[in-house]
């Protein structure tokens, strides 16, 4: 429980308004922070599920939520709460986190599920990053951001939810340049409201959409599109 600084049960420790997970388990997070932050870091095998139970974390230097180290985290949106995820327009980095470049940054395969509602504010650049697989399900995932919204670097992958973006640069991006089998997004449903300076979907290697609803504004729109 994430609430005042309470932590009820072990696999948690407190510093202030930080949070740091070390163990593998499920957690149930709720309650304000002006100037906090939660950190997983755990074992490279340890599976994490972070339940998001009307969160609200504000963090001015950083990263509102870092996974250094897991396996797997799960993100569940516990039905019917708001929650909230703003950072600020510059981060304090050191050698360790210097990569550091999202409000909701993950080291680790990264799976968002549940029918809440997850606001990310991200001030500084990226909105949820994932350095490995990102994966949602579900929920209502609204995000603006400085620069991309959403990015998995080896995929992204979304078979549901409702989304509304408001983005920088892109509204949805792989990155791996590495694999074939990588740099991919696959939609196979969802509900999308787009708006992106650049691209609303950039996948490195293959785009496949199999199924949802799209509204998208890329480039400042059609008034914007060059004439030829």
């Amino acid at each position: 429980m994430y609430k005042r600084q309470a932590i009820d049960g072990e696999g948690a420790t407190s510093e202030g308004e930080t949070v740091t997970i070390s163990q593998a388990g499920t957690y149930i997070l709720s309650g304000t922070a002006n100037n906090g932050r939660i950190i997983v870091a755990a074992d490279k095998k340890a599976e994490v599920k972070l339940i998001f139970n009307g969160l609200d974390i504000t963090c001015s230097d950083n990263a509102p939520l870092l996974v250094s180290k897991a396996k797997k985290v799960y993100i569940v949106l516990e039905d019917g709460t708001e929650n909230v995820l703003t950072d600020s327009a510059s981060y304090s980095l050191g050698e360790d986190d210097s990569n550091t470049d999202g409000a909701i940054f993950s080291k680790a395969d990264l799976t968002i599920n549940g029918s809440g509602t997850l606001t990310v504010n991200a001030n500084y650049k990226h909105g949820i990053v994932s350095k490995d697989d990102l994966v949602i399900t579900d929920g209502n995932i609204n995000v603006t951001s400085a620069s991309t919204a959403m990015e998995g670097k080896d995929s992204v992958k979304i078979s549901g939810g409702t989304f509304n973006i408001s983005a920088g640069t892109n509204g949805i991006k792989s990155t791996n340049t590495e694999a074939s089998d990588k740099g991919f997004i696959s939609v196979t449903g969802g509900s999308f409201t787009v708006v992106a300076n650049n691209d609303a979907f950039e996948a490195e290697t293959v785009l496949s959409i199999e199924g949802g609803s799209f509204d998208i504004t890329t480039g400042g729109g059609s008034a914007n599109a060059s004439m030829k």
